[in-house]
């Protein structure tokens, strides 16, 4: 991604085309790399692939599907913060 420049790398992940658009939008003007993709078309491959240091994903499920993709991003890039969103989610408590 943009690596060589320094910026910041982050993977948005969501089912909407057009708030994926938006907000990778914004964080580009705030200065980070950025790259989107939905869920359906192999998130989790596409994060192996580009390495991002932050993984920005929107979950319409349950808190039980959205535990289960930080599980999985995190098995995949430990390294990554990952920061979920949701309607359905009220609170999500983390380590420290």
């Amino acid at each position: 991604m943009a690596r060589e420049s320094g910026l910041p790398v982050v993977l948005v992940i969501d089912d909407d085309a057009g708030r994926r658009v938006h907000v990778a939008a914004i964080l580009r003007r705030n200065g980070y790399a950025c790259a989107s993709t939905s869920p359906a078309r192999g998130a989790l491959e596409f994060a192996a692939q580009m390495k991002p240091d932050l993984v920005l994903a929107r979950r319409r499920e349950s808190a039980e599907d959205a535990a289960g993709l930080l599980v999985d991003v995190k098995r995949v890039l430990p390294a990554a913060r990952v920061v979920l969103f949701s309607p359905s989610l009220q609170r999500v408590e983390g380590p420290g």
